[in-house]
């Protein structure tokens, strides 16, 4: 029964049991998000380039005006008041004097697509403003004296004297389907990428671990043939240096940063596969004091992709299975936790669990980036032991690998008063 139990064991379940709910830091995530959110805000092109053309038009006429004084000043003053209407029925149309919002969105796509979004909502000197999110399950007004949550029958509530940002959470039970590839005998990853959404996709690119297969711009339903020889081209970045590694090779660049940082620090999204992301810009619905309006979203999609070998032997690179962290006290709050690294405090320690996919029998692990670079001490729970042995910066397993895994996820100790990056590990093993 106990070792049924191991074998059941996911990276979520570890993840509730020693960092509790991932709510809280969802939540105080989402407010890096607010320049993506706030950015979606911006002037519909036809509008400017109409706006442009009647200036041009007023000061064409302007120009008249003066040139033929005597003759034309009729013509001036009707133009002055016809521009003043159109400016001002402009301004009206385009919501100046009303209430706006605009946002940036997670999803992550499956059988159950998950969305984690943050809303910029513009209340123009409103005393009090009501917003409700259509399919939200949780919805919170980010400021410092608290959360206004409830199911999404319930509006949060703020006063209207300057803007606010919500985040929220939904779940859609018509996620699409995952990709799959596999590898060929000669090493080169093959199969066939897919666009499952409508809507265009663009900056997309495959995430194998630590391999970045740039894809380029995807249109909605649009399939394309993967075939390529993995350079893992993020390998030994570590941890801490990932992100980093993965916007060079991906060519990701500006706010769209914002999302991928969100999605790798506060989604829990534990699957070993590999994933395809893209970018897209949507509309979503909303209603500002009893109106049903639109906002325009900047929004990060994540499809998962399933990557099979030739035999039953397999190997997950470093970065496909993701470190789950122990902060101790203060948990996900704590110095650290915003990039997943060791502060380095005297008396002080940090444990990473590594939870392996179920069915996999690992013949071998190491550290695809030098674990605790920066001074700190890893040492590796032997489960048969009882006790901590140090792995010699290499390898945490060698000839007894059974002892580090069989008792439950590899666990890991960093301590030391120095500060230390989160090793990437590397598995070779076989399918049971």
């Amino acid at each position: 029964v106990r070792d049924l139990i191991l074998k059941q064991i996911t990276p979520y379940a570890v993840d509730k049991a020693v960092n509790g709910s991932s709510l809280s830091k969802q939540i105080k995530g989402a407010g890096n998000l607010n320049g993506a959110a706030d950015n979606a805000l911006s002037p519909n092109k036809s509008i400017v380039y109409f706006i442009f053309a009647l200036l041009t038009l007023y000061a064409a006429a302007a120009l008249a005006a003066a040139l033929f004084v005597n003759r034309l000043k009729w013509l001036y003053a009707a133009l002055v008041g016809i521009s003043c209407l159109v400016f001002l029925g402009l301004s009206w149309s385009s919501g100046i004097f009303k209430p706006a919002a605009a946002g940036a969105a997670v999803k992550v796509h499956g059988a159950v697509t998950r969305t984690y979004a943050l809303t910029s909502v513009y209340p123009y000197g409103q005393e009090e403003v009501r917003v409700k999110i259509p399919g939200a399950f949780f919805a919170s007004a980010l400021d410092d004296g608290g959360w206004e949550a409830g199911p999404s029958s319930e509006e949060v509530k703020f006063s209207g004297k300057t803007g606010q940002y919500i985040y929220s959470s939904s779940l859609e039970t018509t996620g699409a389907g995952d990709a799959a590839l596999s590898f060929d005998s000669s090493g080169i990853l093959r199969g066939e990428i897919k666009n499952p959404l409508p809507d265009r996709l663009e900056n997309c690119f495959v995430l194998w671990g630590d391999t970045v297969i740039p894809v380029g711009n995807l249109a909605g339903r649009e399939k394309i043939s993967l075939n390529y020889r993995p350079d893992y081209n993020l390998k030994g970045s570590g941890d801490y240096n990932y992100l980093a590694a993965l916007y060079r090779a991906s060519g990701i660049q500006g706010l769209r940063r914002q999302l991928i940082d969100y999605y790798f620090y506060n989604v829990d999204d534990w699957q070993s596969g590999g994933r395809l992301i893209g970018f897209s810009g949507e509309t979503g619905d909303l209603e500002i004091n009893g109106i049903r309006q639109k906002a325009k979203y900047t929004v990060l999609h994540v499809f998962n992709i399933a990557v099979a070998g030739v035999s039953q032997e397999t190997y997950l690179p470093g970065e496909t299975i993701r470190p789950v962290v122990d902060y101790g006290p203060g948990g996900a709050g704590s110095e650290g936790a915003a990039k997943r690294e060791y502060p380095g405090e005297d008396g002080k320690e940090m444990k990473v669990y590594f939870v392996l996919p179920p069915g996999l029998k690992p013949l071998g692990i190491s550290f695809t980036a030098p674990p605790g670079r920066a001074g700190g001490i890893v040492l590796v729970y032997n489960y048969s032991s009882k006790a901590w042995d140090d792995p010699g910066g290499g390898s945490p397993t060698g000839e007894r690998i059974q002892d580090y895994v069989t008792g439950g996820p590899l666990l890991l100790k960093i301590c030391g008063g120095a500060r230390a990056t989160l090793p990437q590990i590397e598995v070779k093993g076989v399918r049971e």
